[in-house]
């Protein structure tokens, strides 16, 4: 498990679960909403005062790709045709990657 604070205030908390049942979830919560991508490719959310989950509307691109991929490879495209894009930095990539090595630390690498 790991505690995130945030430049904003915001606090983030991760907790890993590798070898238990499927599927894979992420539930993102604020104070208006609750957000649950359970499995990842489909998400929900969850207004404050209400019990139920409500769908999100998917794009006909998730459907017939990777959820996410198409969008990703077009602003690839955009970056290499050097048209404004909305891929992260190598610098914002870098503090991810650093972010997910202070998490995980030797014990992920090393099993």
């Amino acid at each position: 498990m790991a505690k995130v604070t945030y430049d904003s205030g915001d606090v983030g908390i991760y907790e890993a679960v590798w070898n238990g049942p499927g599927p894979w979830a992420v539930t993102v919560t604020t104070q208006e909403k609750r957000w649950e991508m359970r499995p990842l490719e489909q998400a929900s959310f969850q207004s404050y005062g209400s019990r139920k989950l409500e769908p999100t509307v998917t794009h006909e691109w998730d459907t017939k790709f990777k959820p996410g991929l198409r969008v990703q490879a077009g602003e690839a495209l955009k970056a290499v045709l050097g048209k404004p894009h909305n891929l992260p930095s190598l610098e914002d990539a870098m503090k991810t990657m650093r972010l997910v090595d202070a998490i995980f630390g030797d014990g992920f690498r090393n099993g």
